[in-house]
């Protein structure tokens, strides 16, 4: 669950930051449940507190990029499971 959630330390400023998880088939239900309950307790706030994971975004521009994806996401199917 660590590497999931990688995307937490970074404010959308690392062009490398996954966009997807590939789950086994068999595991998948328990990984959502586990995955949900460890991106929950991801900490945001300021950026300068050391207790903080994640800060705002490094641009507008990128905050609406990932909002695009979480609605194609929608669209295409998926069930947001935490924030959105």
């Amino acid at each position: 669950l660590e590497g999931f959630t990688m995307f937490a330390l970074n404010q959308g400023e690392v062009c490398t930051c996954p966009s997807r998880s590939l789950i086994q088939a068999d595991i998948y239900d328990e990984f959502l449940a586990l995955a949900a309950i460890r991106t929950k307790a991801v900490r945001q706030g300021d950026p300068l507190d050391t207790e903080t994971m994640i800060g705002a975004q490094a641009s507008n521009d990128q905050l609406e990029k990932i909002l695009s994806y979480i609605e194609i996401g929608k669209s295409e199917g998926a069930q947001v499971v935490t924030g959105g």
